[in-house]
């Protein structure tokens, strides 16, 4: 008991107006004696025009039913949380307040105004009664959502507006159409108040591929289970229910047609035997069956899951076909709902919606389940398929009487498609067998029951296993051999997702086919005792032997070999042991940084992502997700690591954090093997708040430092800058002439030549690393393999987009330099 008031202060202390709103809610609703038409009386704002101004703000209190309080308590969870923590606690008090005074009247205005006409709505805005605390929860949070970072602002915007209009297509309530007018009022006052109207109508920011598969799989997710919730409503009248009714029969009228049973044989029995059919626990299980699975294809979403992406597409057409088919064979006078063309399409837009976005992300689902995982999930679907079969036919020819007409085989065959279809399906199909009894009831039942745990089980195992691009044996190997063998500065990063492996008993070689071209990643990775120059020929034989150009990637200037040409392509840096002591002049803004650190109460943490709770691996997505909206071209992969190579298990973590657990930067450093010894740590991944320490960098690089000397390591590595210019050539050829210019001119996209003059400032050893290559007319096909292996989902909106801001950047360079006094 202790620690739950504990965890309580804490919460009121963290976020002390959003836990008052919730005791508000809750306080109110129970005032209330939690009862719907005493909260109507007492709170209630009615929506033909009321004359007590105080209940304009008492119809935002809390709300009329306990599923509504506990959404409401939900939602105030997740968006007030972030909502208060980002504006302060009384701008955010200020804000809820004005939400509600604007929000409201704007949004039963505009209902009188545009559907006041309409016999859909006459009943309910002139008799109608307001509350709902909806209004003030998203348009704060919506007017909050400015103020945030990138990958925050997009979440919250998405839940929002995802779940109000979601909710709006399948229930059309009052409250759903004022918390819609929230959302779009808060959308505008929000970017109008705290970014001057810049952002309002600019659609540029970059979207990483992490965060694209969230927003796909959350938009599934959101049209999947807000009818579910709002099944829990089906008791109420409102406009827009008629659609959410095509997938959640009301409980009375089930009820009500049962009762017609009295004489089995009837056409209206065999009606009301389709609704009853819902009932029963095994139905129950069978009707949430489906979500369960569509949880399954959300994760796999998630996961980049190309069969996840197949599922849910054929998931979003079997829900299309369903509404029409429902709409064109339900009797519409037994059934009371008064279908339409208008309420076919409102019915119809969110799947349609959900099933042209995944039809425009494929790209983002490359991940392929493994051939044994898809077996398993055949074999899995077969067996149940075979179950359910053998159950429903022993069962009906076992117990024949327990079914109306008696039970033969040939109806038992007619019946099995119902059968195996959950009950929402299978109300659409003629019954050619009816239950009389419990026995019958459960045959009914539970065949389906079978069927569709044996497709939820299948879909996990297809789901949850690895991808088919390396399997869990050869990845092993690869690590085997890495860990106890002789690496370069980047053989860590064979390690990574999308690499093959090319084994032999000399060690491996990891690389990636485009186009005709197999692009290593790296030098060799010679197991011990092994032989480099060997392992490359024999690589370079297998290459050759499929048809391939040979492209080593990013080798230094010691690996040869016999017949290649080499170009340069990236500029490494290496920082000594002798250099931890960071003194002199030169070091001057080393020390200062890590000075100022230590003045503002910053400090190195050194790390795995396994070690980190998960507020913080939230804290490190949000600022790499800001850093990727910075940049014209999407989030590179290949030798530029990301959120997800993190992840790989022996990824070293080094952030910067404050006092207040404020996360300022984030560095990943993988270490380097030699030997079978750990040698030395090559720096990856490197993201940093804009709002925060400005030095934080060179604090987090000379921190490495001084943690590689204290493993007792002779050096690290600050990586390389793709196309930054090489110091060491003295006369370059036409190619490093043309790639140096290619540097220079893609630099205001990603900033490569500015990452390696930051890494200047610690003067350290340069080191080329090089393109070798045999074949001077395939140079065309390598570089566009190599653009493939960094960017294997370009898009051709990314190109423009980049085009565009290319030239943006090279129409600034041309413009002359303002004087000092008009800066």
């Amino acid at each position: 008991m202790k620690r739950f008031f504990t965890r309580i202060y804490v919460c009121w202390q963290r976020v002390p107006i959003t836990s008052i709103l919730v005791a508000m809610i809750w306080l109110a609703f129970l005032a209330g004696g939690a009862n719907r038409a005493s909260l109507h009386r007492i709170f209630g704002l009615s929506t033909r025009g009321d004359a007590n101004f105080l209940h304009l703000f008492s119809s935002g209190i809390t709300s009329p039913t306990l599923m509504g309080a506990l959404g409401s308590s939900l939602f105030i969870a997740v968006l007030g949380v972030v909502t208060e923590r980002s504006l302060g606690w009384a701008r955010y008090l200020l804000i809820v307040l004005a939400s509600q005074a604007v929000t409201v009247p704007v949004g039963l205005g505009l209902c009188h105004a545009f559907l006041g006409g309409s016999p859909l709505w006459h009943h309910e805005l002139t008799a109608g009664n307001y509350l709902s605390p909806s209004a003030w929860i998203f348009t704060a949070s919506m007017v909050a959502s400015a103020r945030m970072p990138t990958l925050w602002r997009r979440r919250v915007r998405l839940i929002a507006f995802g779940y109000v209009t979601t909710a709006l297509l399948f229930t059309g309530t009052i409250a759903t159409l004022v918390a819609f007018t929230g959302c779009v009022l808060g959308f505008i006052a929000g970017e109008l108040a705290f970014q001057g109207g810049n952002r309002l109508f600019r659609f540029r920011a970059t979207i990483s591929l992490r965060e694209q598969r969230f927003l796909v799989a959350f938009l599934i997710a959101c049209v999947t289970f807000v009818p579910l919730i709002v099944s829990f409503h089906a008791e109420t009248q409102d406009p827009f229910l008629r659609t959410s009714q095509l997938l959640w029969e009301s409980t009375e009228v089930r009820i009500t047609n049962y009762q017609a049973c009295q004489t089995p044989d009837s056409l209206r029995c065999f009606e009301a035997v389709k609704l009853a059919n819902q009932h029963g626990v095994g139905s129950a299980i069978t009707s949430l069956l489906p979500g369960l699975l569509q949880l399954l294809f959300t994760y796999g979403l998630l996961r980049g899951r190309r069969g996840a992406w197949v599922a849910s597409l054929l998931a979003q057409l079997a829900n299309l076909v369903l509404v029409a088919t429902q709409f064109i064979s339900v009797d519409i006078s037994q059934a009371r709902l008064e279908f339409n063309i208008l309420s076919t399409a409102f019915a119809a837009i969110p799947w349609l919606i959900c099933f042209f976005s995944l039809l425009f992300t494929r790209r983002l689902f490359r991940v392929r389940a493994k051939r044994k995982n898809a077996r398993l999930c055949l074999l899995v679907i077969l067996v149940g398929l075979v179950s359910a079969c053998l159950f429903w036919f022993i069962g009906t020819l076992a117990m024949p009487n327990a079914f109306t007409p008696r039970a033969t085989l040939a109806l038992a065959l007619q019946q099995l498609p119902s059968q195996l279809l959950p009950p929402v399906l299978s109300i659409l199909l003629p019954f050619y067998l009816v239950p009389v009894s419990a026995a019958g009831w459960f045959i009914s039942s539970w065949t389906v029951v079978i069927m569709w745990v044996a497709l939820t089980l299948a879909f996990s195992f297809l789901l949850f296993g690895t991808d088919s691009s390396v399997s869990d044996a050869d990845w092993q190997r690869a690590r085997e051999i890495l860990v106890s063998g002789s690496g370069d500065h980047l053989s860590f990063m064979t390690l990574w997702e999308g690499n093959s492996y090319f084994f032999s008993d000399d060690g491996y070689v990891a690389y990636r086919h485009h186009g005709g071209v197999a692009v290593t990643l790296g030098e060799p990775v010679v197991a011990s005792g092994g032989d480099k120059q060997r392992l490359a020929s024999t690589f370079e034989a297998f290459v050759l032997k499929q048809g391939w150009h040979c492209a080593w990637y990013s080798v230094s200037a010691e690996f040869e070999r016999p017949e290649f040409h080499k170009l340069h392509v990236a500029e490494e840096s290496i920082l000594h042991a002798t250099q931890v002591g960071f003194t002199g002049k030169k070091f001057q803004n080393i020390r200062t940084a890590r000075n100022n650190a230590a003045k503002e109460g910053i400090t190195a943490l050194w790390t795995t992502w396994e070690e980190l709770d998960l507020e913080m691996r939230e804290k490190i997505a949000a600022l790499s997700e800001e850093w990727v909206a910075q940049k014209a071209l999407p989030e590179m992969g290949f030798t530029l690591g990301t959120l997800e190579e993190l992840q790989v298990p022996g990824t070293k973590l080094l952030l910067a954090v404050d006092q207040q657990e404020n996360l300022h930067g984030v560095t990943s450093w993988l270490p380097v093997y030699q030997q079978g010894q750990l040698a030395g740590y090559t720096l990856d991944f490197m993201r940093r708040d804009r709002e925060g320490f400005r030095a934080v960098m060179e604090f987090l690089l000379a921190q490495a430092l001084v943690q590689a000397v204290s493993e007792g390591l002779e050096w690290i590595s600050l990586s390389g800058a793709p196309l930054a210019k090489d110091s060491t050539i003295q006369n370059p050829g036409l190619l490093d002439a043309v790639l140096n210019k290619a540097g220079q001119s893609i630099e205001p996209l990603y900033g490569f030549q500015s990452l390696a003059n930051s890494k200047y400032k610690f003067h350290p050893e340069h080191r080329g690393w090089y393109l070798a290559y045999n074949d001077e007319l395939a140079l065309g096909s390598i570089a566009l393999a190599v653009v493939s292996c960094y960017l294997p989902s370009l898009r051709a909106t990314d190109t423009l987009n980049t085009v565009r801001l290319w030239l943006e950047a090279q129409r600034e360079k041309r413009l002359p330099a303002k004087p000092i006094s008009q800066r």
